[in-house]
Order: structure tokens, then C-alpha cells, then sequence
């Protein structure tokens, strides 16, 4: 029996039927796209909608859970049994059904129709945290933080102490370029961290309580995260703090050879004495009165280094040395949007003078293989080099061209000419802007993708300013 849907389960219903009369009808329809898509949940979607068809919703629900288990973000199931929920009139569970259909949408990078569903939720359900949060997400994703932050806000009204909620509140305030309450937020993911490692009592962030202190601060995040907030070192320095570093192996070198840096040591190894500790980013707020471009370089590579990788590089007279990455750490964050793959650099051939040099390492230094037509890459790092290797070459590169990873944080870092390529809504120190320039990074010029996913029109202009740049 068809049961009666009020105003908002129409709406949601016609909302999905919309969508499924704009798919191509070359494709059928159990062959929509998903992350986690098998042959068994594509079977059992097809029976539940035969079951739906003849008015045994039941059945249909029941196979349908049964897809989702197979594949947890299979959009069809998720729709169908949101559907078929409603048409039995279960609306706490089609509720929870329709957030699954946001986070179905999001996997397969449809963040407005995603918007849509998740905004159709709250209008259900005003005290969805969930619906909220999911919702300030997707517009984060959207190149959206005001939006986003109200999203946040509406969730942390109705959950104060949430310290996730609050730290993403933190992430879309900077975004914002709101750095105060920005950083205010960010300081409650303190409780998301592993504070209890030390029985020292951690920093407050006064300046004052440096004087004559021992601090250790340590390395919570990746590899461009640490390289980003290793300049406010040397200002504990400067307050009477003597620094202790506790950093990624690789990173080691280049740390010891930053001034008011009195020990580094490397992740996991024996620690000595300290007074304080602090993780790397909660340096950020203390020094806020700090201009962010100032103080750059503040990292240097010895000259032998440079010369020995001089040598390696061999320069050639009237050639542009130019250094690629494409891709960061295996194990990063939102890795499907900010990595792209050697192949999206194909619009890079045939570039007249344009020498380049690969910077990659990893897995995806494999990619080196099978290079775009026309796109010659020399490989010079291998797996032995360190972050200070990698540095040493670029200092004698005249432009390094990357995605956000930490390739990108340290020609910062070391003032080198880069132009970052980055996703539509990219990472929030690169929202610290002044038309296509980072604050953060003053040599750091960014090219963003207009369109999700548009790697293609990126690199195209790309190879339109580095032909401008080379005549």
C-alpha cells in the first residue's frame, strides 16, 4: 500500500526522481557511479525496485540494506530505500536514509545536489547535529566558509562541548580570513589530540612564560603542516626559550639549521628534559601580531649541499629548470581532490626552453613510466634523499610547479619560486590570500581549478603564464 508523504518527503522524493531523469539514458540505471560499487548490490538494488514496483516495500527495504552492505555509499540504494522508507511512513529512519544519500552524493563528488539533500534534512529535522555538520562540509568543499561557518554554528548551539564541531568551525573561519576566531576554534581540537604524552604541562600560548623555559614542540600533523609552522621557532627563540624539537626523520636536517633551534630530534626518538610542550600549530595564535609573509626564508640549505646537487642538475644555458610534483603523501587528507596524476600535466608538452624536473617521490614517482606525450621529465631524487636534498635541488631550479603538498610548503619556506596547483576549494592556509598570491608564502603563486575535478583547464593555464614567463 502507497502511504501518503507530507510537503517535505514529496519534495526530497521529486528531488531524486529530478536527478534520475537527468543521467544519460545510455547508462542503466544500477550503473550510476559509486565508491564502493559490487555486482551483488547492483542485483539486489534491481529486486528492490521490482519489489517497490509491486507495493512490497518491506521486501525492498530489506534488500536494500542488504546492498548497503555490500556497498555502504551505493547512491541508488541509498535513495531507494530513503524512498521506500517514506512510502512506509518510518520517518526517523528515512531521515537517517537521507543523510546516507548526502554522503552517497559526496563520495561521487556531487557536493550541490549533496547541499540540497542535507538542507531538505534539517528542514525535517532542526536538531540534526549530523544534517549541520555534513551540510557546513560540503560547502567547505564549495569554496563557501561563511556559509559553512553558520552551519557550524547552528550545530554547536544545539551541541556546545563538540570538539569537532568547533575545530571545523576554527578551519572555515580562516578560510574566512577571520584568523582570531578563527584560531579560537582551532584551539579545541586540543581535546582531539594525544595531549596526555607527556606528564609536562602544556603551553598556554603567553609569551611571556617562555623566559628561561625549556619548550618541546612537536609535530602533530603532516609533513607541509610541520614545514608551515616551523617559522615561528626562532620568535620563542627571541622571547628567551630554549627549543626543543620533535619532528618527522626526514624534516631533521633542515631543522637543525634554523637559528634559536637549540635540539631536534626525530618522531619516536628518546626525548630530553623539557619545561612545556606545544604542538606545532598552536604556534599560530600566539604569534598572530606577526606579519605572515615576514621572516621568509627560514629555512637555508648549506652551500655543498646546493653545489653537489648543482652538479647533479648540470644546468644548460638558455633552459628554464623546472621542478613537478604531482601528487603528496599516500596517506594524506582529501588525497582524491588535492593530488592529481603526471598524466593531468600533459598541457606542460612541448614547451619551448622549459626544462623539467621531477620532484616526485613515492609510489607515484612510478608514474614517471608512462609520461604524457611530448612531456620529457628528468628524475634526479630517488628514495635516499631527504627533505634537505629535495630542498638543495630546488634551490637551484628557477621555478617549482606542485600540488598543495609539502613539496609546495617548503619552496615556500625557502623562498623559492613556486606556483601551486590546487582543487576548487583547497586547503584553508591557502585561503590567507591577496589576489592569486599566498600571504603565507610570498613567492607562492596559485592557479585553482574554476570546476571540481578540472585538472585540464589548470595545467592549461598553467603552460599559458609559463610560456608568458619564459620569453
Amino acid at each position: 500500500m502507497r502511504l501518503r508523504c507530507d510537503r517535505y518527503d514529496r519534495e526530497m522524493i521529486d528531488q531524486v526522481q529530478d536527478q534520475d531523469r537527468q543521467r544519460p539514458r545510455s547508462r542503466d540505471r544500477a550503473e550510476t557511479p559509486t565508491i564502493a560499487r559490487g555486482a551483488e548490490a547492483d542485483r539486489l538494488v534491481l529486486e528492490a525496485e521490482a519489489c517497490m514496483r509491486t507495493g512490497s516495500l518491506a521486501d525492498a527495504v530489506s534488500r536494500l540494506r542488504d546492498a548497503l552492505n555490500h556497498a555502504p555509499k551505493h547512491l541508488r540504494a541509498c535513495q531507494l530505500l530513503a524512498m521506500a522508507l517514506e512510502l512506509q511512513g518510518r520517518r526517523a529512519d528515512a531521515t537517517e536514509a537521507w543523510l546516507s544519500v548526502g554522503v552517497a552524493l559526496e563520495s561521487l563528488d556531487q557536493f550541490d545536489h549533496a547541499a540540497d539533500t542535507y538542507r531538505k534534512v534539517i528542514a525535517r529535522k532542526p536538531d540534526c547535529i549530523r544534517a549541520h555538520n555534513k551540510l557546513g562540509w560540503v560547502l567547505l568543499k564549495l569554496a563557501r566558509p561563511q556559509e559553512a561557518a553558520n552551519c557550524f554554528e547552528s550545530a554547536i548551539a544545539i551541541d556546545p562541548e563538540s570538539e569537532q564541531l568547533h575545530k571545523r568551525l576554527g578551519c572555515a573561519a580562516l578560510m574566512a580570513n577571520d584568523e582570531k576566531r578563527g584560531w579560537q576554534e582551532w584551539a579545541w581540537r586540543d581535546g582531539l589530540l594525544e595531549r596526555h604524552r607527556f606528564e609536562q604541562p602544556a603551553w598556554d600560548g603567553n609569551v611571556e612564560s617562555l623566559k628561561g623555559r625549556t619548550i618541546l614542540t612537536w609535530s602533530e600533523f603532516a609533513l607541509g603542516d610541520s614545514l608551515q609552522c616551523l617559522r615561528y621557532l626562532p620568535l620563542m627563540a627571541k622571547h628567551g626559550a630554549k627549543v626543543v624539537v620533535e619532528i618527522q626523520a626526514t624534516l631533521v636536517p633542515l631543522v637543525q639549521r634554523m637559528p634559536g633551534v637549540a635540539e631536534v630530534v626525530a618522531s619516536g626518538a628518546p626525548l630530553p628534559r623539557f619545561d612545556l610542550h606545544a604542538p606545532l600549530f598552536s604556534l599560530a595564535p600566539a604569534f598572530q601580531e606577526e606579519r605572515l609573509g615576514a621572516g621568509i626564508p627560514y629555512l637555508d640549505v648549506g652551500d655543498d649541499l646546493i653545489a653537489k646537487w648543482r652538479s647533479r642538475l648540470n644546468p644548460i644555458r638558455g633552459q628554464r629548470t623546472i621542478g613537478l610534483t604531482w601528487a603528496g603523501s599516500p596517506t594524506g587528507s582529501n588525497n582524491r581532490y588535492r593530488h592529481t596524476s603526471l598524466s593531468s600535466y600533459a598541457p606542460l608538452a612541448g614547451v619551448k626552453d622549459a626544462r623539467y624536473i621531477s620532484l616526485q617521490l613515492g609510489s607515484r614517482a612510478a608514474d614517471l613510466h608512462n609520461p604524457p606525450a611530448g612531456l620529457e621529465i628528468e628524475p634526479l631524487l630517488d628514495e635516499s634523499c631527504t627533505a634537505a636534498d629535495t630542498a638543495a635541488l630546488m634551490m637551484n631550479l628557477d621555478l617549482i610547479i606542485s600540488i598543495d603538498s609539502m613539496v609546495a610548503h617548503l619552496a615556500g619556506a625557502l623562498a623559492r619560486p613556486v606556483w601551486c596547483v590546487t582543487w576548487l576549494s583547497p586547503a584553508w592556509w591557502l585561503w590567507h590570500t591577496k589576489d592569486d598570491h599566498s600571504l603565507w608564502y610570498p613567492t607562492m603563486r596559485l592557479f585553482q581549478q574554476v570546476r571540481a575535478g578540472d585538472w585540464h583547464d589548470v595545467l592549461t593555464r598553467v603552460r599559458t603564464a609559463l610560456i608568458t614567463n619564459l620569453q
